[in-house]
């Protein structure tokens, strides 16, 4: 499986490559999530979990 993740902020784009440097099924993309070809998306919560 290959996880994809897309942002507009270039800063968070080159701190994510240098983070997963090292993983070559995560590929890091600067861009509108609306422009990848996925079979699925995954968006975390923006808030913590209350459970």
């Amino acid at each position: 499986m290959t996880v994809k993740h897309v942002t507009p902020l270039l800063k968070v784009v080159q701190a994510g490559r240098a983070a997963f440097a090292d993983a070559p099924e995560v590929e890091i993309h600067e861009g509108a999530i609306l422009a990848q070809h996925v079979d699925a998306w995954v968006n975390p919560p923006a808030a913590p979990s209350r459970g």
